[in-house]
């Protein structure tokens, strides 16, 4: 798992990357997908915060900070947070499709800038207008109310016809300025305007995105990129149903160069595999475990480790056995070999005929069994049932 240095929150993360992200930093960027991928195998990222000596996941966000759902309560996080990025292999059953991708450098104080300079070519207009009344004032062939009101008088007209020359010269002088830093000043180009189109294959609730940029710049002092991470919330997703998503990534230094773009999507605790994500590979559900727990049995080399959900239980098949607070409320804990197979669970809701449908449930989810001493081991199991169901 890789580390990195203390990290400030803003609507983006600027960090620098310590080791290797993704499984090939050099592949090219992805191709577009024309048909939507089923079951589909990918290389995700695991976006983790040390909070408390302890590490989650991301799920969820307000405003411009992360909230965290951990252990039933929602944790804010700080400034001392540290963020730990790895990659690994995922499986999902989802897929979103994402076209008319648009990225470009851009000035961050940009639209800022051109509501000013809007602003001051109102202005301009206003004193234009005012000099014409003036000189027609001064000819005596006055029509109308002044469109500035000022404190007039005959002797004085000659006066506010300086003015108002004075005011739109220096108006023009401003305009003309903020124009040329936004044309010609490299030190605007601080961000990077992000758009494209996402179409998902099924309903998605609460939908959002981390968007990486691996970026180097003049003086850094290292030979690795620097990564910047921005979370973007997209809402809830329809079926096949587009919806365009628009973002920044900011906080970029001067003359910066962009190296690499990755995009992940998420909804709850799944991340989506989509048609900008690198080797994406067609797998069935058997076809994706075994692929799993052989790259887990193989190329895990970390501490132990509890076992992994593969797949959740789909919430819809507990309609008419269990409302959602019961499934809130109801925990499960049964015996997990070091192949994966699920055996004696236990449940109590209270109705024999309901446990026996829930364990016959629990039969059908896959689990990736416990890592001890670098090998898959047996492992007891006890978890509020809503942690397997989506």
């Amino acid at each position: 798992m890789i580390r990195h240095r203390k990290i400030a929150f803003g609507l983006s993360i600027a960090i620098s990357l310590g080791g290797v992200l993704f499984a090939n930093s050099n592949d090219p960027q992805p191709a577009l997908f024309d048909k939507p991928v089923e079951n589909a195998m990918f290389r995700g990222i695991n976006l983790h915060i040390e909070y408390e000596g302890k590490e989650f996941p991301v799920m969820g966000f307000e405003d411009e900070r992360f909230l965290i759902p951990y252990e039933g309560k929602l944790k804010r996080v700080s400034h001392e947070n540290q963020l730990k990025l790895k990659s690994s292999p995922k499986f999902s059953t989802k897929y979103i499709h994402v076209e008319d991708l648009e990225v470009r450098p851009k000035a961050s104080q940009e639209e800022s800038y051109l509501t000013t300079i809007q602003a001051l070519e109102s202005r301009r207009s206003q004193w234009e207008a005012q000099l014409s009344y003036l000189m027609r004032a001064g000819s005596n062939a006055v029509f109308g109310s002044a469109p500035i009101q000022t404190q007039s008088s005959a002797g004085g007209i000659q006066e506010q016809i300086n003015e108002a020359e004075d005011n739109i010269l220096q108006i023009r002088d401003q305009i003309q300025d903020m124009e040329e830093q936004l044309l010609f000043s490299d030190d605007l180009v601080d961000s990077l305007y992000i758009s494209f189109r996402v179409t998902p294959d099924t309903d998605m609730e609460e939908a959002y995105l981390f968007a990486v940029a691996q970026f180097t710049y003049p003086g850094l002092d290292s030979d690795k990129p620097v990564l910047n991470i921005l979370t973007k919330s997209i809402g809830d997703l329809e079926a096949h149903k587009p919806k365009k998503v628009r973002l920044w990534m900011g906080n970029f230094p001067k003359d910066f160069n962009v190296v690499q773009m990755q995009y992940h999507f998420y909804t709850g605790r799944e991340e989506l595999p989509s048609s900008l994500t690198t080797e994406l590979l067609p797998m069935n559900d058997d076809e994706a475990y075994e692929y799993l727990y052989g790259y887990y049995v193989t190329n895990y080399s970390g501490p132990d480790r509890k076992p992994q959900l593969f797949e959740p239980l789909d919430i819809a098949h507990f309609e008419g056995v269990l409302s959602s607070s019961q499934i809130d409320r109801t925990k499960v804990s049964f015996q997990l070999n070091a192949l994966g197979e699920i055996s004696d669970i236990q449940v109590d809701t209270g109705n024999p005929q309901t446990d026996q449908q829930i364990r016959e449930l629990i039969l059908t989810v896959r689990f990736l069994p416990a890592i001890k001493a670098g090998v898959p081991a047996p492992s007891q199991v006890n978890i509020p049932l809503r942690r397997i169901v989506r």
